[in-house]
Order: C-alpha cells, then structure tokens, then sequence
C-alpha cells in the first residue's frame, strides 16, 4: 500500500468524508464512526487534491485503543469454616482454593496466553488484592483494617486483558 509522509509522519491509509455530490470535504488518519468511514490512500488523487488546497499533510494515526476485556469472573465467592462454601456464578474459573485464612487461589479454565492480566475484586473486608498472578491461577489476600489477613464473607472478582 502506498504510504505518505508529512512532518516526519506516515500514514498508509486515511479515511475520507465526503458531501452530498460525492466530493471529499475531509479526511482523517483515523475512522470517524458516522461520517468518515471510507478507507483510502492518501496517495489517491481526489485525498491528494483535497489536502493540496490547505497545504495539509495527512496526520499520524493515532494509536489505537481497545477497552479491557473480561477474560474470567467469578461472583459470590463465600468461604465458610475454613473452605470455599460457593461460588454462585463464574466464567473461566475451574476452581476456587482455600490456602488458608485470607487468600484463596482461583484457577482459569482455560489458561490465559500470559500473566499480563488484572484482577478486581469486590466485597468484603477493607483491603483485598489479587496476587501471584500465573497464567493458569491467581491469589486473593483480604484483610482487615489492621492489616491482618481474614476470611472474606463474600467476593467477587472479575479478571481483565488489555
């Protein structure tokens, strides 16, 4: 694909929007949902024209940006007399662990490509955090105000993938 350069930047492709007669009245370096979704080369004739007459350059695209996406939850979680009592709905969590007071190991179903994952969790004490995250398993340490690890009386805990 052809590729232009203006100011040190290069752009393969651009995307136009045009008027009601079919004449491009603008042109961007990324999709504009609704008005500018035609994708083209800033070497074709009509976008080299358009942007001759401002002397314009066609912008760097901007990086693009995809919201985290959940990968496993589970919800409910209790632990009860020194063991996981239930989980009342998951996605990707085979199992849920009791180590000991205060941390619980879940592990995923399916394991994850990598560790590059964050965990959030709701519910009760003050202070929970995911730790040793592998592909396959992490850990959730709750503890009290003071500091001090305590078994949760309910979690829950959804797990996301940028």
């Amino acid at each position: 694909m052809a590729r232009s350069q203006g100011a040190g930047m290069t752009v393969s492709t651009v995307f136009v929007e045009r008027d009601g007669s079919g004449a491009i009245k603008g042109v961007y370096a990324n999709c504009q949902p609704g008005c500018a979704e035609e994708l083209n080369s800033p070497e074709n004739a009509d976008v080299a024209a358009f942007l001759s007459r401002f002397g314009a350059a066609v912008p760097a695209a901007e990086p693009v940006s995809q919201p985290p996406r959940v990968v496993a939850s589970a919800m409910g979680i209790t632990v009860e007399n020194g063991d996981v009592a239930a989980i009342r709905g998951s996605y990707n969590i085979a199992a849920a662990l009791y180590l000991g007071v205060g941390q619980v190991m879940l592990l995923f179903f399916v394991a994850l490509a990598d560790d590059d994952y964050f965990v959030v969790v709701q519910g009760h004490p003050f202070s929970t955090a995911a730790s040793e995250t592998t592909a396959d398993h992490f850990i959730v340490e709750t503890k009290d105000g003071a500091g001090d690890l305590v078994d949760p009386s309910c979690l829950s805990i959804q797990v996301y993938k940028v």
